[in-house]
């Protein structure tokens, strides 16, 4: 990496001089963005300024933050990085009993599922292991710490709220599909236990679409006042509320509602009654002696295409588990997150020197996340000349293509390779964009303090038109012959 000119690119910013013609103007600041908006250009070659504005001023970053996350999984972890999930025993085999236990360790793998763990207990099943006369103990030791999110509204059982854990499942995401029929609104519940729900939804005549059912269900805990209770005329563990339009029918909704022990023993149970195998034991969580003996071993794949995933679709719970993986694997792991938070701390400041960058939890789910736009695209800079560049920028969302820009931009389907960002509050693309003349500009737009109700939504329209209208300007810019 060329870390000698990468630590002088914040200071040559404000020298450079733009070897291309540009328009008289790229679009005016919108009156409404004035005091909310910060944009920088560059270009890729040389960091040459094509156009900023409020580019040191300090921006929430929504998801961007998870640009930050992939620098610093790649620095400290390596793209070919794979988190492990590992079977092991102790005891004896005799015939096809184990006189033991057996245990499952969890690596932090965020992408392991139920097939993977059905895999590796196939594995004890062809090993000739029909029973055991002893507990089955997960090992979670590995992430000792949890991550914080300090979200403005924040939403505990939606998908996205996922937290990393040591062995995690299927994310843990219980599952309810929705049926309508004959006017009312049943649902079936998958992976979620003996948990009880409270039906309250109600159907609406409307003809909107149903693109997402999250859209129009809301999940809480149940009241715990007993008039209350009494009111609703059942105890339940959830209340699902919400005005749900016929073109719901069929469609499912994942929430995060079960406490990952609780979804991981529940789960492994079935796997075992599938299997055919005989715990005379219990399940149970617990840390492994280091004198087990291994059976098996499931690997993720490499970290780069899990950066693939979290960036595309913008996976909170990825970028949260490369977060604590720093801090359990590249540290004496006394405390993962902490761990964490200063190794990423450090390699900014040996690397890059942003010093208002602010980190949480890596993933932007946060009110404290924030870097500045210039320094966003001195990192975008420092990316494309990496030797990772190419499995970095493929993992940028694009118009047209699966991922969080798929609906957006349609006419820049080949040139915008952008990560995208969302809050309540915050909007943000940082990426890359291949412009007509070939030349490739580094851009960060950031958008802090959208009003909240028709305002917030005329502010947000207002940003996505100026961002589309710089993209022209950047294609009208003609080289210097």
């Amino acid at each position: 990496m060329l870390v000698n000119k990468i630590k002088s690119i914040s200071i040559s910013l404000l020298f450079a001089t733009p070897c291309f013609a540009a328009p008289q103007i790229l679009p005016t600041i919108p009156n409404i963005l004035k005091n909310k908006i910060a944009v920088s250009i560059i270009d890729s070659n040389n960091a040459d300024i094509i156009y900023q504005y409020r580019e040191s001023t300090p921006m929430l970053l929504a998801s961007n933050m998870k640009l930050l996350t992939s620098y610093a999984a790649l620095q400290n972890l390596g793209a070919n990085f794979t988190w492990k999930t590992t079977l092991s025993y102790s005891g004896e085999v005799k015939q096809d009993n184990l006189d033991g236990n057996i245990y499952l360790i969890g690596g932090g793998d965020p992408t392991l599922t139920t097939q993977s763990v059905t895999n590796l207990f196939m594995t004890l099943k062809n090993n000739g292991i029909n029973t055991i006369h002893g507990n089955l103990i997960l090992d979670t030791h590995i992430f000792n710490q949890n991550v914080p999110s300090s979200e403005l509204y924040p939403e505990p059982y939606a998908s996205y709220s996922v937290d990393p854990k040591s062995l995690l499942i299927d994310e843990n995401l219980s599952t309810l599909a929705l049926h309508i029929k004959n006017n009312k609104i049943t649902f079936n519940t998958y992976r979620s236990g003996k948990l009880k729900f409270d039906n309250q939804l109600k159907l609406v005549n409307s003809k909107f679409a149903c693109n997402d059912l999250s859209d129009y269900v809301n999940i809480n805990k149940s009241p715990t006042n007993p008039a209350k209770i009494q009111k609703h005329k059942k105890i339940a563990d959830f209340v699902l509320t919400g005005n749900v339009p016929a073109s719901c029918d069929g469609k499912n909704i994942n929430f995060y509602i079960l406490d990952t022990n609780q979804y991981n023993q529940q789960l492994i149970a079935l796997i075992l009654k599938q299997q055919h195998i005989k715990l005379k034991g219990k399940i149970i969580i617990a840390n492994a002696p280091p004198s087990t003996i291994p059976i098996a071993e499931i690997k993720s794949a490499p970290l780069t295409q899990v950066m693939w995933q979290m960036n595309k679709q913008s996976n909170n719970l990825y970028a949260k588990s490369m977060l604590l993986s720093i801090g359990a694997y590249r540290s004496p792991n006394n405390a993962s997150y902490e761990n964490a938070k200063n190794i990423y701390y450090q390699t900014f400041k040996q690397n890059l020197n942003f010093p208002e960058l602010k980190v949480e939890n890596g993933s932007g789910l946060s009110r404290y996340e924030q870097l500045s736009a210039s320094h966003m695209t001195t990192l975008l800079y420092t990316m494309y000349h990496d030797k990772e560049s190419t499995d970095f920028i493929n993992s940028l969302p694009t118009p047209g293509e699966s991922g969080t820009l798929q609906t957006e931009f349609g006419r820049y389907k080949t040139q915008l390779h952008a990560k995208t960002g969302s809050l309540s509050d915050t909007k943000a693309y940082s990426g890359y964009f291949y412009a007509r003349n070939g030349h490739v500009y580094v851009i960060s737009f950031l958008v802090n303090g959208i009003s909240r109700g028709d305002v917030g939504k005329s502010e947000l329209q207002t940003f996505k038109q100026f961002f589309a209208n710089s993209l022209e300007s950047l294609n009208m810019i003609e080289s210097k012959n």
